[in-house]
Formats: C-alpha cells, structure tokens, sequence
C-alpha cells in the first residue's frame, strides 16, 4: 500500500510541474497531401525537416527556392515541400 502511495504522489508531483511549465510543440508533423500518412518532421526552430524509416535516417535544409519531393509508402502519391523566402509549406 506504501508503494501504491508512493507512486500517487509522484504522479500528482508530475502533473503540477506540467500544469506551472508553459509547453510548446515545435516540431510539425509533415503528412501525406493524400492519405495523411507522416513522411516527416518539420522542427521550425532548427529550420530542417527530418525523415526516418527503419534504418534510413535524412535531414534536409533546402534553403531559398528549394524544394524536396517525397514519395509515400503507404500509397505512392509524390509529395512537394516548397522552400521560400516566408518559409516552408508543406
């Protein structure tokens, strides 16, 4: 029963710590234009986008007028991601 104890204050310490902290998602999901599968990540603070599948890993910075084509696994559509002056579009 102590450690049952224990456990609750720990997770109620846990949960006041994420209630005091202000968090922000940085990183945007990159999906599929057509079946919403996640090809990527886009992390805005460092300006580059991530991709991983099994072993392969890549990280892109395109720069100004770039751009990075992306076939889906899940159902072959080619996805753009467009590199501008105001920013990525995905």
């Amino acid at each position: 029963m102590k450690l049952l104890e224990e456990e609750v204050k720990k997770i109620s310490q846990i949960d006041s710590f994420i209630e005091t902290k202000h968090i922000t998602r940085q990183d945007e999901v990159w999906g599929c234009e057509k079946c919403g599968s996640r090809l990527g990540i886009y992390d805005r603070e460092n300006d580059e986008l991530r991709i991983r599948y099994r072993d392969f890993f890549a990280w892109w910075k395109p720069g100004i007028d770039g751009r990075l084509k992306i076939v889906c696994r899940g159902c072959s559509h080619i996805n753009v991601v467009r590199y501008t002056n105001e920013g990525t579009s995905l």
